[in-house]
């Protein structure tokens, strides 16, 4: 158990964590679903297996519990369903969200959990408590300026004023670092993988490679817009790795094996 989630198997003296392996397979599984059964229009039955097969693997994740890391199995699902359903299954998949978030909120959310959106919304009302990784984050990017104050030599991460610094803040660490720069080559290294994932996406006359390319190119993107956003303050923190970045050896391999597919899939179509 690691702050209260159970999200770990410890294999000898090797931590792995399931919900990696969880994203890949789910890509893989939606991916083939939705060639062989959303090649004209989703069917009804078909929208609801689809969502029974992801609720196979959002569930245990729900149960550890890790709500962000379920969210994004949750919108692996909604990217194949925007591409491949009627805008009628859509409108109802958007009602039942918004009905579902009530309930997590008052039956499902740790009290943790809903402290850390409170902060979100109010980041002024526990600057010393729940909302203390994020302002110190903030802090240590205005820290590093344009330039950065250069790698180990930042007073907030040197001095260890933010926590968990080598995983979910690590985007904050480089700000101070390399500064404004830094952080701008970083995005910009991302913006250029993406473009170039979705471009070969684009290209492919495939459906299911397409398919694969769309749902890896969402994994980490919103990986990515998640992790900046929890260290620049605007959005929730929810533990998500930075890719390719972020200290974890499950990540890496599981980010290292995505990018491994598509380019097998570009290269082989």
């Amino acid at each position: 158990i690691v702050h209260g989630s159970r999200g770990w198997f410890v294999l000898g003296g090797l931590n792995f964590q399931p919900v990696e392996l969880a994203k890949i397979v789910l890509i893989l599984a939606l991916a083939h679903f939705f060639y062989l059964k959303g090649k004209a229009s989703l069917s009804w039955p078909n929208f609801v297996l689809s969502a029974g097969y992801t609720a196979l693997f959002v569930a245990p994740v729900l149960w550890q519990p890790d709500f962000g890391s379920a969210m994004i199995l949750v919108g692996i699902w909604g990217v194949f369903i925007i591409f491949t359903a009627s805008r009628w299954q859509i409108f109802s998949l958007g009602l039942t969200a918004l009905a579902g978030s009530v309930l997590v909120w008052f039956f499902w959310f740790q009290a943790y959990q809903r402290e850390r959106i409170m902060t979100f919304l109010f980041p002024g009302l526990d600057p010393s408590g729940s909302a203390y990784n994020v302002h110190q984050a903030i802090l240590a990017i205005s820290t590093g300026g344009f330039w950065g104050q250069g790698l180990g030599k930042g007073p907030v991460t040197s001095l260890r004023y933010l926590p968990e610094a080598e995983t979910d803040f690590i985007f904050s660490v480089l700000g101070e670092a390399f500064g404004l720069l830094g952080l701008s080559l970083v995005l910009a290294a991302f913006l250029i993988l993406f473009f170039l994932l979705l471009r070969s996406a684009m290209r492919l006359r495939e459906q299911y490679g397409a398919l694969l390319i769309l749902g890896f190119t969402y994994l980490l993107a919103i990986e990515v817009v998640i992790n900046v956003g929890m260290n620049l303050g605007v959005m929730p923190v929810m533990g998500i790795a930075l890719p390719f970045l972020s200290y974890g050896g499950s990540s890496l391999i599981m980010h290292l094996a995505a990018v491994g597919v598509m380019i097998s899939v570009a290269r082989r179509s």
